[in-house]
């Protein structure tokens, strides 16, 4: 029968059962890796029953106690769920595979300098691809196939940062924890193999492109100052979505020809020479 423990009281509750609060302090403090990973487990589990922290896909339902410093500068102890070990799928694994490949293979074209895998000097950094930068951006690329919790999203893209690199998140679900909480490119679903024979990606996702027309009758784009039947004349810039295939305009409408094609290389090209798509 397990103990529920109360992290706010000296004695984590803990009294009743005459266990010894220090001795259990002690082994919960001690790293996961050095722990029986199971040892605490969330109440809610405990009870059959799945917490909200569980229902986001990343977090499992033990936990790990650290101590924290609050506001009034009293050192507490506070429990936080652990994340969910992930094995990576044969799919997963062969799109990552394919996408490290793309990446590199694109930055060789380039004439770019690339590592695979490779950690930095401050070795808290390990990007899948790094791109150097001449005359732009040292790029951090992480092919990203699985929801990585937002914590090791948040982590992984600070550390890039610390070492030099803009990271790049990339992915082919916009559902998942790095939408916007690093640079991110989302890309169609696509297979391994066509990962394997693309000259070029589509990106179809996590940025914007700056359309400009001539507002005109003939225009297939209406006027933002309301004269839709005679345009008025003037040459307009907006903020546009992405198209998500070749033969579309753009990913919200319908216009023809007056957004160009971005594609994953040509945006990352172009960040690391200093250029735009």
């Amino acid at each position: 029968m397990g103990e529920i423990l109360e992290l706010d009281k000296d004695d984590l509750g803990l009294a009743r059962a005459g266990i010894s609060p220090r001795d259990v302090i002690t082994e919960l403090l001690l790293p996961v890796a050095e722990r029986d990973r199971e040892l605490l487990v969330c109440v809610e589990s405990s009870k059959g029953q799945r917490c909200k922290a569980e229902l986001s896909g990343v977090k499992s339902p033990f936990m790990y106690v650290r101590k924290h410093r609050g506001p009034d500068g009293a050192l507490r102890l506070r429990a936080a769920h652990l994340p969910t070990v992930h094995e990576m799928t044969a799919e997963e694994s062969d799109r990552h595979k394919a996408m490290k490949d793309f990446l590199a293979r694109t930055a060789q074209a380039a004439g770019l300098e690339f590592r695979v895998e490779k950690s930095t000097k401050l070795r808290s950094s390990r990007p899948d691809v790094t791109i150097v930068g001449a005359g732009g951006l040292d790029l951090g690329c992480e092919a990203q196939y699985y929801n990585a919790s937002a914590g090791s999203v948040l982590r992984r893209s600070k550390a890039h940062a610390a070492a030099g690199l803009s990271p790049n998140w990339i992915t082919h679900d916009d559902t998942f924890h790095l939408v916007d909480r690093s640079n991110w490119m989302l890309t169609n679903q696509v297979t391994w193999r066509e990962i394997s024979n693309a000259a070029d990606l589509a990106l179809v996702g996590g940025y914007r492109v700056l359309a400009e027309w001539h507002c005109v009758a003939a225009a297939q784009r209406p006027c933002p100052d309301g004269k839709v039947k005679t345009g008025c004349g003037k040459v307009h810039l907006q903020w546009d979505t992405p198209r998500r295939m070749d033969d579309e305009a753009s990913g919200w409408t319908s216009f023809d020809g007056d957004v160009a094609s971005v594609t994953v290389g040509r945006t990352l090209i172009g960040a690391a020479i200093g250029h735009g798509t």
